[in-house]
C-alpha cells in the first residue's frame, strides 16, 4: 500500500477553540485514516486581513515552512475567488485556502458536524494529491451531483447535501481508478469518505419532519401494537 500523504495544516488568523479541537482531534488520531496524517499545525494569529485572497496567502506561506506533501489553509473569512468556490481556493498544485466563514451555524441548523466539514475538505485533497492531481486544474470536479466529494461546490447549501452522506460518483471512480494509485485505493477511499455521514438519530428526525402524516400513523399504529404485545406477555405471566 502507498505511504500516507502527509498533511501541513496552518490555522490563520481567529479562529474558534472548538474548531481547533476539531483539527487536533483529526491529528492526534493517527489510525484515522490510510490515505493521510497531519504532522504539523501552524498558528498565524496574527495575520487576519477582513478577506482572503491568494496573495495575501502567499504571505504566510513565506513565514512558516513546510516539508509536508501538501499545505492546507484554514480560515474564518470570506475568500475572494471570482469564477470559483468560495469554500476553497487553490493556491499552488499542492497548497490549498479552505473557508470555515459561516459554516458553524449552518451546519449546526443542518444537524451536521464542523469536523466532518474539516475532514471531507482535507479527504478531497488528499485523494487529488494521490492521483497526481494539480490543485490549481481540478479536472475531476464537476458540477453538483448530489453527495459526490467531489462536486464543485459553489454554494454553501451543496456542502449539506455532501456531509449528509458523503460518497464519490461512478464518474469520479472511473477517473480515479484510471491514475496510477495503488492496488483498492478507491475502495479504501471510499469506505473512509462513507464515515462522512449524519447520524442515524438525525437522519431519522429528517424523515420524520419531511413526512409528518405518515410518521403520525406509524408512531399510532407501533402505539398500538406495543399496547396489544403487553398485553399478551401479560396474560402469559399471570397464567
Amino acid at each position: 500500500m502507498s505511504a500516507k500523504i502527509s498533511v501541513h495544516i496552518d490555522l490563520l488568523g481567529t479562529i474558534a477553540k472548538d474548531i481547533k479541537k476539531d483539527v487536533n482531534k483529526i491529528r492526534n488520531n493517527r489510525n484515522l485514516s490510510e490515505l493521510f496524517v497531519v504532522d504539523r499545525i501552524n498558528e498565524a494569529i496574527g495575520f487576519d486581513p477582513p478577506e482572503y485572497t491568494k496573495s495575501e496567502f502567499l504571505e504566510v506561506l513565506f513565514n512558516v515552512k513546510h516539508e509536508s506533501e501538501i499545505r492546507i489553509g484554514i480560515i474564518d473569512k470570506k475568500i475572494s475567488n471570482k469564477g470559483g468556490s468560495h469554500l476553497y481556493l487553490p493556491i499552488s498544485e499542492n497548497v490549498v485556502l479552505i473557508s470555515i466563514f459561516g459554516m458553524k451555524n449552518l451546519l449546526k441548523n443542518e444537524d451536521l458536524s464542523m469536523y466532518n466539514y474539516l475532514l471531507s475538505m482535507i479527504y478531497k485533497f488528499v485523494i487529488l494529491k494521490h492521483i497526481e492531481c494539480d490543485f490549481t486544474d481540478i479536472t475531476i470536479h464537476h458540477p453538483m451531483h448530489k453527495h459526490c466529494l467531489f462536486a464543485k461546490c459553489d454554494d454553501k447549501e451543496d456542502i449539506v447535501q455532501v456531509l449528509s452522506a458523503a460518497g464519490i460518483c461512478t464518474s469520479c471512480r472511473g477517473t480515479i481508478e484510471k491514475r496510477p494509485v495503488f492496488l483498492g485505493f478507491f475502495e479504501a477511499a471510499n469506505k473512509e469518505i462513507k464515515h462522512i455521514k449524519k447520524p442515524i438519530f438525525y437522519k431519522i428526525k429528517d424523515w420524520v419532519e419531511r413526512h409528518p402524516i405518515v410518521s403520525l400513523v406509524i408512531f399510532c399504529l407501533t402505539s398500538i401494537f406495543l399496547g396489544l404485545l403487553s398485553n399478551v406477555i401479560y396474560g402469559i405471566l399471570k397464567g
